[in-house]
């Protein structure tokens, strides 16, 4: 399911599933979504206040978000972590590549990346930008299009806006 809808509706999405068919039924705010060809984890909140209150912990950055991209050629040989400190949408983006695992037969690299900041394909620019796109990234560079895009949210961290409670969710 998608995160988000088209110019062609939104009755694919995740948030209008939850809406029809978990109990008890009610509106649904996507907090966050994911680019189209992405997938894992996201936020949704059911309602308003609640909503409000993880937009405002995303603008002060008090939600981890951790992802999980493969990206084509050997990173392996930067020193880690490695942070890519490179506007985007002439806004401050961060990203940091945490950990690198070379897959030698394809000449791919699985990298864990950490987001301090979250703009439209941030991670997908940020790879690119220092020469290893995303496999399957057909829009920002990617030499292997064969497969699809290989970006998954696999860790979200954060304190319950409702509970005050810590809450860890991850994909393994």
């Amino acid at each position: 399911m998608y995160s988000q809808g088209s110019k062609w509706g939104d009755h694919c999405t995740i948030y209008r599933w939850v809406e029809k068919h978990l109990e008890p039924n009610r509106s649904t705010y996507l907090v966050h979504c994911l680019d189209r060809a992405a997938n894992g984890l996201i936020i949704i909140a059911h309602n308003k206040k609640t909503a409000n209150a993880f937009l405002e912990m995303f603008k002060q950055h008090e939600i981890t978000k951790h992802y999980r991209a493969i990206v084509e050629g050997n990173i392996t040989n930067t020193d880690l972590p490695y942070t890519i400190d490179q506007p985007l949408h002439g806004k401050h983006a961060e990203s940091i590549i945490l950990e690198a695992d070379l897959n030698s037969n394809e000449q791919t690299t699985t990298v864990l990346i950490e987001i301090k900041t979250g703009h439209k394909h941030q991670i997908r620019r940020h790879l690119s930008s220092i020469g290893h796109p995303v496999v399957g990234d057909r829009q920002y560079g990617a030499k292997d299009v064969a497969r699809d895009l290989q970006l998954s949210s696999i860790f979200l961290s954060f304190e319950c806006p409702v509970k005050k409670t810590p809450r860890t969710y991850s994909l393994s």
